[in-house]
């Protein structure tokens, strides 16, 4: 099987997720399972990368429930989180092997892309709690347009965008037992739907060399 030439894309990455509280409602953030997930994540983010640009968004998870025997009013309570990430992506690989000479060159293709998602939990009670995630993105793709002769002249570098609301995500997530009263460990269930509201088809235009010049042609971007 031919291996794939793709793009690096865990080399700079930012991720920012601030937390802010409703002050009428005092609902705490569980830290031990954050270092844990997060770690897990990476790993997962790093064992799939190979793919050609791995660009998923910054995800709200089930982070927002809350910590094992911590209390909370019977009344319930919100909580808004906001994740963000940046993702560059420039350097092209033929399975494991870089191939340094597109950046010599000049003709790498280079993906810049921000992720940005509202998370809005609302806790039932301990145990129970729901979170509608509300995801943004915005991209932009710089490459190059060749001629058609044997060296592969490159005759521009032109950018591609896209960018706007992605799937809407509704998550419940649960404690398997009382978190009251097994606060040394737990397991947290979670179960959601995704809402296809984001655009499948965008689309902007590309240079193309045809007919011994370059064109415009308005394509899907990928």
């Amino acid at each position: 099987m031919p291996k794939k030439n793709c793009l690096a894309s865990d080399e700079s990455r930012i991720r920012i997720e601030p937390r802010f509280f409703f002050p009428w409602k005092r609902i705490k953030v569980f830290s031990t399972c954050i270092a844990v997930l997060a770690l897990c994540r990476a790993a997962l983010e790093r064992a799939s990368a190979q793919g050609c640009v791995a660009s998923r968004g910054a995800g709200i998870s089930c982070l927002n429930a809350m910590h094992p025997g911590e209390t909370l009013p019977p009344e319930s309570g919100f909580q808004f989180v906001v994740g963000y990430r940046w993702l560059n992506s420039d350097r092209h690989f033929v399975g494991d092997v870089e191939q340094t000479q597109r950046q010599a060159e000049g003709s790498e293709v280079i993906n810049n892309s921000h992720f940005i998602d509202l998370g809005l939990t609302y806790a039932f009670n301990p145990r129970f709690s729901a979170t509608l995630t509300i995801p943004f993105s915005i991209h932009d793709r710089s490459q190059v347009v060749r001629s058609n002769d044997v060296q592969r002249t490159i005759l521009k570098r032109f950018s591609t965008q896209s960018g706007g609301l992605g799937d809407l995500r509704l998550e419940g997530n649960a404690w398997l037992l009382d978190p009251v009263a097994r606060m040394k460990g737990n397991v947290l269930l979670g179960l959601g739907v995704k809402m296809p509201t984001g655009e499948k088809d965008a689309r902007d235009t590309f240079q193309v060399f045809r007919n011994g010049q370059i064109v415009a042609a308005d394509r899907t971007v990928d």
